[in-house]
């Protein structure tokens, strides 16, 4: 396909299955990122198209800072759906799928281990007590995994695995290509956090990204939100 040719992708889930179902929020989320995505980059064709020259020479700083945009806007909003698919979907799937029962036994079986590398002892007499003092322990005990799940970025592969296993959802089942995921992140965290800056490079002082790559991995992570998306919508249905 030719650089000018690839386009961010369209959403192919119909909307009617999801704006009046538990997990229309998570649908709006990720209706929204395709449109963001779509509009930063047709805001880079045109800003192309319109200077001096038109589409030839390389890309300048402001556009690729357009490109920039693109992808850490898409991860940002997988980020965000996943987030709001655990909170508005895992006590529902919970009962259904023996998959997200086990994760969820995991989490509480670490939380109660007072040797455990993530539970303190300040943290396990807290948790502890929390579900002793509860109405009902296992809603407690939900409510504290759904808590661990969305309190941080899932801005890496490790992240949205242990999210969509949490959902029931495997790995496989998504086509989670864990490594290339890793290195869209890797690119993502140079943007975020290092403005994509190389110091004592010879020429340009930051790392210049490619049009069809961004729009290659921009388009992977919102399809990977479908993907989660779409199973998480599928397992709500069964009976």
């Amino acid at each position: 396909m030719k650089e000018i040719d690839r386009k961010i992708r369209k959403q192919t889930l119909n909307a009617s299955n999801y704006r009046a179902s538990e997990i229309k929020n998570s649908f709006l989320i990720l209706e929204h990122t395709h449109e963001a995505a779509r509009t930063l980059l047709r805001a880079f064709d045109i800003v192309r198209k319109r200077r001096k020259g038109g589409r030839k020479g390389g890309t300048t700083d402001q556009e690729q800072d357009i490109l920039r945009a693109m992808l850490v806007l898409a991860a940002a909003g997988v980020d965000s759906m996943t987030k709001q698919l655990i909170r508005d979907s895992l006590r529902l799937l919970l009962p259904k799928q023996p998959a997200a029962r086990l994760e969820l036994r995991k989490f509480v079986h670490r939380k109660l281990r007072i040797d455990g590398a993530e539970t303190n002892p300040e943290e396990f007499r807290e948790f502890l007590t929390n579900l002793i003092v509860a109405e009902t322990v296992q809603a407690q005990a939900i409510g504290e995994y759904i808590g661990y799940l969305t309190s941080s970025s899932l801005q890496s592969a490790e992240e949205l695995i242990r999210a969509a296993r949490a959902l029931g959802v495997g790995q496989d089942e998504i086509k989670l290509d864990a490594e290339r995921l890793k290195r869209i992140f890797t690119a993502r965290n140079q943007i975020i956090h290092e403005l994509d800056v190389r110091f004592g490079a010879p020429k340009r002082n930051r790392r210049v990204r490619k049009r069809s790559e961004m729009i290659d991995d921009s388009n992977y992570l919102l399809d990977l939100g479908e993907k989660v998306l779409l199973a998480v919508g599928a397992r709500l249905q069964s009976k």
